[in-house]
C-alpha cells in the first residue's frame, strides 16, 4: 500500500498543531508503508528521504517569503498551477490520498487525485471548523455580531469549498470531539484524532524554581485573544501586588507591534519581553522556567500550546470554551471576557504553591495519556481495512 500526503500549503515553519501533526505522522507512517509526499516546501522534511521509504515532490526549492494576506492567497494560486502536473494515473490499486489541510489547493489537488483514481481511498483532514464570519472568533460563543473582513469572507469561503470536495472524501478526520456532530452532517464516515505531546523530558513541577512569571506562546492574531492581554495584566496588578515578568514567544508583526505598545504605555516596559519565535528545545526550556501561560484564545481546534505546556509542568490559564473539551487538567478556567477572574486566577497561581504544584502535577500526569505513536496509529485500522 502507498500514503500520498498532500501538503502543498506547508510552505513556511513548524508552528501550529495541524502543522506538527503532519511533521510528526508521516516519519511513523513511513517505517511501514511508502508515502508519496507532495509538499510546497521540501526542506523542512528532507531527513525523511534517508530511509528510501518516501519520494517528496517539492514545488519550491527556496522557502517563499510572504508578509502579507494577499500575498498568501496569490502564493496558494501558484502552488495549485505547479501541482497540476504531479496529478498523474496510480500504477496499481492501493493507495491513499491523505489531505493534510482544508486549505483549499489542498483539498483541490486531493479532489482531482481521487477523481484521476478513484479506486484510491481519501481521508480528508481539517484541524478546525471555523465560526460564521458575521461572529468572528471573539463572539463565537455570544450573541454578538460584526462585519466580516474580507479575511473573513476568504476562509469561511474555503472551508465552504472543503466541505463541497470532501463529499467524495472516504473519511472525514478532525481533532476535536464537539465539532463530530457537525461533521456528521458533512460526511456519513467521520474519525476525531488527538494530537500527541512532543516534549517527553522531565518536567519541572515547583514554581520556587522558575524564572518567569508569565508566558505567552503562540501567534500574534485576534483568534488568540491578545487584545484581552492588557486588560488581564491591568487586573492582575489591582489583585497582585507585586512586579510579574512577563515573556511573549512568537513570530513578531504588527499585531505583536502594538501589544507591545500598549503594555509599555500601561507602565509594563520593564517586566515585558518579545522574544520572538523560539522552537524544539528552547521554547520548552522557556516553558519550563515560567510559572504560568497564558492562553486566552477566543477560538482553537484543539490548543495544542496547552499541551506544550502542562508537558513540563507549566500550569494554564485560559477560557471556560467548548472547544477546550479535552483540557481537563493543570488548567484554571475563566469565564469568556471575564478579564477580572482570569486575573484573580493567575494570582491563586503566582501565590498558592499547594495549588500550584497540585495542577502542575496533574497536568503533567495527563500529558502522558497523549503520544504521536498514537495518533498515527490511530490511522492503522482505516489503512488495514485497504
Amino acid at each position: 500500500m502507498k500514503i500520498h500526503n498532500i501538503y502543498l500549503c506547508q510552505c513556511e515553519t513548524i508552528l501550529s498543531g495541524g502543522e506538527k501533526f503532519t511533521y510528526e505522522v508521516v516519519p511513523r507512517w513511513m517505517k511501514k508503508y511508502f508515502c508519496f509526499n507532495y509538499f510546497g516546501y521540501s526542506k523542512l522534511f528532507e531527513k525523511w528521504e534517508a530511509d528510501g521509504k518516501t519520494k517528496t515532490n517539492s514545488l519550491f526549492n527556496i522557502r517563499p517569503k510572504v508578509k502579507s494576506k494577499a500575498g498568501m492567497l496569490i502564493l496558494y494560486f501558484i502552488i495549485f498551477f505547479k501541482s497540476l502536473k504531479l496529478i498523474k494515473k496510480f500504477k496499481d490499486e492501493r493507495n491513499v490520498i491523505i489531505s493534510h489541510s482544508d486549505a483549499w489547493p489542498d483539498t483541490l489537488f486531493a479532489f482531482l487525485l481521487k477523481l484521476r483514481n478513484r479506486g484510491a481511498k481519501w481521508i480528508a483532514i481539517t484541524h478546525m471548523v471555523l465560526p460564521s464570519p458575521f461572529k468572528g472568533y471573539k463572539y463565537v460563543y455570544t450573541r454578538k455580531y460584526k462585519i466580516p473582513s474580507f479575511i473573513d469572507l476568504y476562509q469561511w469561503f474555503n472551508m465552504r469549498i472543503f466541505f463541497l470536495l470532501q463529499k467524495k472524501a472516504d473519511l472525514l478526520v478532525s481533532v476535536n470531539p464537539c465539532d463530530r456532530k457537525y461533521l456528521l452532517k458533512k460526511n456519513k464516515k467521520v474519525k476525531i484524532i488527538r494530537y500527541g505531546r512532543e516534549y517527553v523530558g522531565k518536567p519541572v513541577l515547583n514554581s520556587d524554581n522558575k524564572v518567569y512569571d508569565i508566558c505567552f506562546l503562540g501567534r500574534f492574531y485576534e483568534q488568540k485573544g491578545i487584545d484581552e492581554i492588557p486588560e488581564i495584566f491591568e487586573n492582575l496588578r489591582k489583585v497582585y501586588h507585586k512586579k510579574f515578568s512577563v515573556i511573549f514567544i512568537g513570530n513578531k508583526n504588527n499585531r505583536s507591534d502594538q501589544l507591545e505598545k500598549e503594555l509599555r504605555m500601561r507602565g509594563f516596559d520593564s517586566s515585558i519581553q518579545f522574544l520572538g519565535p523560539k522552537r524544539e528545545s528552547e521554547k520548552y526550556e522557556l516553558l519550563k522556567k515560567s510559572k504560568v501561560l497564558i492562553f486566552p484564545s477566543y477560538f482553537e481546534s484543539f490548543g495544542i500550546v496547552y499541551l506544550d505546556a502542562i508537558s513540563v509542568g507549566t500550569p494554564v490559564v485560559e477560557y471556560d470554551l467548548p472547544c477546550f473539551i479535552d483540557h481537563k487538567s493543570g488548567v484554571l478556567k475563566t469565564p469568556l471576557g471575564n478579564n477580572e477572574s482570569f486575573a484573580k486566577n493567575l494570582k491563586r497561581l503566582l501565590t498558592d504553591s499547594v495549588l500550584y504544584k497540585k495542577l502542575a502535577l496533574e497536568g503533567y500526569l495527563y500529558s502522558k495519556e497523549f503520544s504521536w505513536d498514537k495518533t498515527a496509529e490511530s490511522f492503522e485500522i482505516y489503512f488495514k481495512e485497504i
